[in-house]
């Protein structure tokens, strides 16, 4: 397994198709952090989101970036398509860890925040960072080509999908009361965004619901991804 992530990501690094967002990524967090003083937990709030549409849009330029032919190798080396999309989703979601790491740590190190983050605040804001990261990702993976074959479509319904997550809080105030339950279909990136936005120091019990919402949307969407792809590699 540790030679077949090795190959994905060297062929990841190969195809270049990271330039453009990451680039795009460090220019947005340079111009945040910019202006000094910043708050810390909005800062994070701000910054996770960030990641979060970043990371799709990684996933989205990663997943499809082998040929039908080189990935048909890849996964009778791996014995499984399962195998194989578990090693993919690994690369990308070391990616993201790495980029949550760095963008969590870096205001700290450099001072760019109006008070030195506790360690609770710091906590809070790297595993949303990690955590949203994820679910970008994860989102993103569903509109692989071999689900949805044309590309517009992929591309619109990727950002349709973001663009609901991002509007999550004031979807969910405008629902009626016999359709709450629709608050839980939605990518739950706003709860995160409004957990961190309050900028005050944030409830335990709080940040390990929000943050296990979160993580419980990541792996449903990452086994449903799974079983879909195990009938649509070729």
């Amino acid at each position: 397994m540790m030679a077949a992530l090795s190959y994905l990501f060297r062929y990841y690094v190969r195809s270049y198709r990271y330039v453009a967002p990451l680039i795009v990524y460090m220019t947005v967090i340079i111009f945040i952090y910019g202006v000094v003083p910043n708050p810390v937990l909005s800062s994070y709030g701000l910054t996770s989101t960030v990641l979060f549409l970043v990371m799709a849009w990684l996933c989205f330029a990663y997943i499809d970036v082998e040929d039908r032919t080189q990935q048909t190798i890849t996964v009778l080396h791996l014995g499984s398509t399962t195998k194989y999309y578990m090693a993919k989703m690994a690369v990308i979601a070391l990616i993201g860890t790495i980029l949550a790491l760095c963008t969590a740590v870096y205001p700290v190190v450099f001072g760019k925040f109006s008070a030195q983050p506790t360690a609770e605040q710091f906590i809070v804001g790297l595993v949303s960072h990690v955590l949203l990261s994820y679910l970008g990702i994860a989102i993103s993976a569903i509109f692989t080509s071999k689900l949805i074959l044309k590309l517009n479509y992929s591309i619109l319904g990727l950002f349709l999908v973001l663009s609901i997550s991002l509007a999550g809080s004031g979807i969910t105030e405008r629902l009626p009361d016999q359709f709450a339950f629709v608050t839980w279909l939605i990518p739950p990136s706003y709860r995160v965004m409004a957990m961190l936005n309050e900028d005050a120091d944030i409830d335990a019990q709080e940040a390990l619901m929000t943050f296990a919402a979160v993580f419980v949307y990541v792996m449903a969407l990452q086994i449903m991804f799974l079983r879909w792809m195990k009938k649509r590699l070729f």
